[in-house]
């Protein structure tokens, strides 16, 4: 009898999980598809590049979607891997936010502080912003870095 009912409830957990597919070099967590994208790409293009494949930049909204992405990033030979959060301007006041346009209550930040240096000054003297990633140098906790750097710069989207 309990061969029976574990076989049924491992048949119903295959019928749930393949009601959700994720394309071909996706994977699935929770209720999203992931993407970890290899090109080297900046902030903006890599977000370019998620809603050119019907998706946005993975916001890391919580403790457990966080571990899932940095699981993912172990061997990668990644510098950072862009997310959506970013030092924004909003009617003159520059706070973190991710997509939503709101604080987000979870980050991973080492040692739980927040970068205050938040504006660096390009040689041009135009501002640029900062944006997050996960920093392979920080053991994948969070990093800011000049948004438009390349170099070792990857991403990961999530997709619904």
């Amino acid at each position: 009898m309990v061969k029976i009912i574990a076989f049924v409830a491992a048949i119903a957990f295959v019928t749930v999980t393949a009601n959700k597919r994720c394309e071909d070099g996706w994977i699935f967590f929770r209720e999203s598809c992931y993407y970890m994208g290899d090109a080297e790409l900046s902030y903006d293009d890599a977000k370019d590049a998620c809603n050119d494949m019907g998706a946005d930049l993975a916001t890391l909204a919580y403790q457990e979607e966080n571990d899932f992405i940095k699981s993912q990033l172990q061997n990668d030979n990644a510098v950072g891997v862009w997310f959506d959060y970013a030092f924004y301007d909003s009617s003159g006041d520059l706070s973190w936010n991710n997509k939503y346009s709101r604080e987000q209550s979870f980050t991973n930040w080492p040692n739980d502080m927040e970068p205050c240096l938040v504006v660096k000054k390009h040689r041009s003297g135009r501002r640029r912003l900062l944006c997050a990633a996960l920093s392979k140098l920080r053991h994948w906790a969070w990093g800011a870095f000049d948004c438009g750097d390349t170099t070792g710069m990857k991403y990961v989207c999530e997709g619904w």
